[in-house]
């Protein structure tokens, strides 16, 4: 079912109202087309978008994959041109959503040469905050690349920890990288138990941690792995309070793409705020 624009409109200030914030941002998001395992072409990234803005979300920061089974795919300027183009369809279309370039970047050890090259895209491409994913089948001990990021003030978040097998059972071996300060990046859909019970018990278990965490979709399409935000936030604020739910949700996202100064990518104001 397509909805009209004042639909997705007036669903989107629902759910921010519900939120409590007029700026909510999806950190972790597959929707540029035909680039990964993703949206696979224009109609598929529209309708993802179209189910972020129904979701209350207004920015969101597209993240490929980039290395492992990736590897040889889209580059650095590969997805500054993807996000150019859906912003401008977005623009034309005036639907309120606002696209940032990233990427999920497989552990390597060559991240750091490959970034210093432009092969490989920090969030939002402000060379601050890069978005790593772990193997899902083996524990690896990244203190090493943490280090050599951490000297070039790069921070690391790690995509969906509750999915390495490892610490969906050992959820507090995160813990280890600790000094180097890496956000956690928890995926919506586990905390509604759809990669299974143990995921969703490491998801809760992560957000414990004296780490900052927050929630983003790692949305594909809109069937088996759409957003389903607002009903993660709604069920996450059942055992942990609204003010909780929101801090994971909205004000921890929130802050890391202030810091990467969103304001300096001469945004419209009007489309990041429909409110």
């Amino acid at each position: 079912m397509t909805l009209s624009l004042d639909k997705l409109i007036s669903r989107q200030r629902q759910a921010l109202l519900h939120y409590g914030t007029s700026l909510c941002v999806d950190m972790h998001c597959h929707c540029l087309p035909g680039v990964d395992d993703g949206a696979q072409d224009w109609a598929q990234s529209q309708a993802l978008c179209a189910a972020l803005i129904s979701e209350g979300i207004n920015v969101v920061v597209a993240t490929p994959h980039q290395l492992g089974r990736f590897d040889g795919g889209v580059d650095a300027p590969g997805i500054r041109q993807g996000v150019k183009e859906l912003n401008e369809w977005l623009v034309r279309s005036e639907w309120p959503l606002v696209v940032l370039p990233g990427a999920e970047i497989r552990v390597d050890e060559r991240v750091f040469e490959l970034l210093e090259q432009d092969y490989l895209m920090t969030m939002a491409d402000e060379k601050q905050v890069v978005l790593l994913e772990l193997p899902f089948d083996m524990f690896i001990d990244i203190r090493p690349l943490l280090a050599h990021l951490a000297s070039a003030n790069i921070r690391a978040i790690i995509a969906h920890p509750e999915r390495n097998r490892e610490l969906s059972i050992r959820p507090q071996r995160v813990m280890e990288w600790a000094e180097y300060n890496p956000a956690l990046q928890i995926t919506a859909s586990s905390l509604l138990g759809r990669f299974g019970n143990t995921v969703q018990k490491a998801g809760y278990a992560l957000m414990d941690l004296p780490l900052l965490s927050f929630v983003a979709t790692d949305a594909h399409n809109t069937d088996q792995r759409g957003p389903c935000f607002a009903d993660a936030f709604d069920w996450l604020a059942k055992f942990v309070g609204l003010n909780r739910a929101r801090q994971l949700f909205v004000d921890n996202a929130q802050s890391l793409i202030q810091d990467l100064a969103i304001a300096e990518k001469g945004l419209s104001k009007e489309r990041m705020d429909p409110i």
